[in-house]
Parts: structure tokens; C-alpha cells; sequence
């Protein structure tokens, strides 16, 4: 068991770790400048963004990978694509939830796995638009096992911080 003092001194550091995020994005150029200078090719703005994501801001990892995933501005590199929207996801970002579904569908940077895309695609629904998160033409793939399995992973599931 945790001693109440190391959980609120851990509390305490993951707020000031955002924060610290939020402001140095905002002292210079914000995520979305920096992204839309990746996809022109600005190297300088590749690496802010990369420091950003690896500091722990959320839109920065998401961004990073879907520059990644599109090639836009930097190479395409489906492994780092699926890298960054995953972690971006097991910290709840729902695109990046739905993001990971369809590369684990696809095989796309992650070996395919059916019951992972499941799991990603319906912690997603409900926060992403329901036309794209629906799950359920994915279930009918799962066998009995599979789905049993991936209720579970679903029910366990707690985003990381």
C-alpha cells in the first residue's frame, strides 16, 4: 500500500509537469504552430514538437504521430505512428484510442490484432464521433474467447497519467 504522502506528492508532480508543459508550448509557438511548421518541412519545429511529446504534452504526442502515420513533413514511419498515438492513448485521448484501432485493424506500424482493435475502438466510443468509433463491426469478428478477453482488457482499462 501506497503511504498517502508519496500519492499526494505524486499528484502534486504530475500537475506541475503539465503545467510546466502548457507553458513552455505557450511561450513560444503554440502545438498547432509547431505541427503545421513540421509538415512544412522545419526541422527546428520537428524537434520542439518531439521535446513537447516526450515531456508529456498529450496534443504533442498525438500530433507527432499523425505527422508520422501521414508522412507530412517527415518521413512516414508507421512504427513511431503507432509509438506516439499510444501512448497518447493509454492516457485517454479518444482519436488517438481510435487511431490505435485501425493501425492494430490494419497491421499498420503493430502486428494486426483483432481483440486490441476491439478494446481501442470501444474505449473510444462515446468520446469519438459515433459514425467513425463504432465497435460492432469488429465484434462480429471476435470469437467467444476473443471477446471474453477484450471485455476484460476494456473493464481493467485506467488511463496512465
Amino acid at each position: 500500500m501506497r503511504h498517502p504522502e508519496a500519492i499526494k506528492l505524486a499528484r502534486i508532480s504530475f500537475v506541475l509537469l503539465a503545467l510546466f508543459s502548457w507553458v513552455t508550448a505557450s511561450q513560444g509557438q503554440t502545438v498547432d504552430q509547431l505541427t503545421t511548421g513540421v509538415k512544412k518541412g522545419d526541422k527546428t519545429s520537428l524537434e520542439k514538437l518531439g521535446s513537447l511529446a516526450e515531456r508529456g504534452n498529450l496534443n504533442a504526442q498525438f500530433n507527432l504521430a499523425f505527422v508520422y502515420q501521414h508522412g507530412e513533413g517527415v518521413a512516414k514511419d508507421p512504427q513511431k505512428a503507432f509509438d506516439w498515438y499510444l501512448i497518447a492513448a493509454r492516457r485517454g485521448h479518444p482519436s488517438a484510442q481510435f487511431n490505435v484501432s485501425e493501425l492494430y485493424l490494419k497491421g499498420e506500424g503493430v502486428s494486426k490484432d483483432i481483440v486490441w482493435a476491439y478494446v481501442w475502438r470501444r474505449l473510444a466510443e462515446g468520446k469519438e464521433d459515433p459514425k467513425t468509433a463504432n465497435s460492432s463491426t469488429i465484434a462480429k469478428q471476435l470469437n467467444k474467447a476473443q471477446l471474453s478477453r477484450a471485455n476484460k482488457l476494456i473493464k481493467d482499462w485506467k488511463p496512465k497519467r
